[in-house]
């Protein structure tokens, strides 16, 4: 998937195009899993973000809950997959605060 795609994908997802907001609100309404990881995001203050790693290859998306902001980070070096999804975080709270 390019960032193009998964930028639409997110956006609409969040928007109501492939989920009714109603089931929107039901899946990543605040609940009792720590992490907060539900329906393939991680619920964060005022964000969304995803991650993977598979194959060489991996991924970071930080994406407020509007849509309107993202960060897409993805690399064929899954070895620095930390400092990668640490760089995804800080890109997103420098362009668009925490």
């Amino acid at each position: 998937m390019s960032n193009d795609d998964l930028y639409k994908v997110s956006l609409d997802l969040l928007n109501g195009k492939l989920l009714s907001s109603q089931n929107k609100d039901i899946i990543y309404a605040p609940g009792n899993n720590t992490s907060h990881y539900r329906g393939g995001l991680y619920t964060k203050n005022n964000h969304y973000e995803s991650k993977g790693n598979g194959y060489g290859y991996c991924n970071f998306l930080r994406i407020s809950k509007d849509g309107q902001n993202a960060v897409i980070l993805q690399s064929t070096d899954s070895s620095r997959y930390g400092d990668l999804s640490n760089s995804a975080d800080k890109i997103y709270a420098d362009l668009f605060g925490k």
